[in-house]
């Protein structure tokens, strides 16, 4: 039997649906919120209710000038190479990624507590058109290994999903750091929690 997994995906729909209309400048599709009902949420009740928490939480940062002067998003990251839009053609795209420096320790800040919160992502992805408008796409979570496992003897995990490993020598030049994309704001045919989402696209 089903009827439990279906109640839940419709309240997670009720919870999601008004946000489309949030913000005029999102520029967001019914059918792009409708598609939430697709997501995987085969880890129970609790990861459907905190990605609605996730979803409320960043509603107003549909529009980036709202999220960089309210919500603290005013780091733009380019990787070693100075690239900002982050693709990797066949499988897709991220976008550009605003980092929150309150909310992550990468430069050993004693002031900085690193925790992991569902309504607190260290960044927001927006994926950009090429004449200056950028929408709001997804979030992704991050913490830095050192961090976290100086107090746990397991990689750190959300919405029932375990983070991925990043080593060192990476593209963006950081310690190894543990990572975690939540396709809130679009439909990734690729999984909600995939790193790429291929209807993403950088601008040439």
């Amino acid at each position: 039997m089903h009827t439990r997994p279906r109640r839940s995906s419709r309240l997670l729909a009720g919870a999601l649906a008004p946000l489309a209309f949030t913000s005029p400048a999102s520029a967001h599709s019914a059918h792009d919120m409708n598609n939430m009902n697709g997501m995987n949420m085969s880890n129970g009740h609790g990861s459907i209710f905190d990605l609605a928490r996730a979803a409320i939480a960043t509603a107003p940062f549909l529009s980036l000038d709202v999220a960089k002067k309210f919500g603290g998003y005013t780091a733009e990251v380019a990787d070693l190479q100075g690239i900002t839009c982050i693709d990797q053609p066949p499988d897709g795209a991220m976008g550009v990624h605003f980092l929150n420096p309150g909310l992550v320790d990468l430069n050993d800040d004693p002031t900085i507590n690193d925790t992991l919160d569902v309504s607190k992502p260290e960044l927001l992805v927006y994926e950009p058109d090429g004449a200056g408008h950028f929408r709001l796409v997804a979030l992704e979570y991050l913490i830095l290994q050192k961090e976290w496992d100086a107090t746990h003897s397991q990689p750190p995990s959300l919405f029932g999903q375990q983070f991925m490993s990043t080593g060192s020598g990476n593209r963006f030049g950081l310690p190894p750091y543990y990572s975690l994309h939540a396709w809130i704001w679009k439909f990734n045919p690729s999984g909600t929690f995939s790193m790429w989402n291929p209807r993403v696209h950088c601008p040439a």
